[in-house]
């Protein structure tokens, strides 16, 4: 019983690690490649500075958003 309650919580843990892998390599490819179109004569690591910083935006702002969607619709 423990061993599986162990393999579930490892198991639930991975699952969440792949899902904000997935979520970071996707918004980090898009930001990268607009950064890239809106900053076409900066240098290679402004136009990565400025996808990082929207990157870790719209993070902190999909959290903002499920948290406070989670605070209206109690279960």
């Amino acid at each position: 019983m423990i061993d599986a309650t162990g393999r579930l919580v490892r198991d639930m843990f991975f699952v969440f690690v792949d899902m904000v892998n997935w979520l970071w390599n996707k918004l980090w490819k898009f930001n990268r490649s607009a950064a890239g179109a809106m900053l076409p004569g900066q240098h290679r690591g402004v136009q990565s500075m400025v996808a990082l910083l929207a990157v870790c935006g719209e993070i902190v702002g999909l959290w903002v958003f499920l948290v406070h969607w989670a605070d209206q619709h109690p279960l």
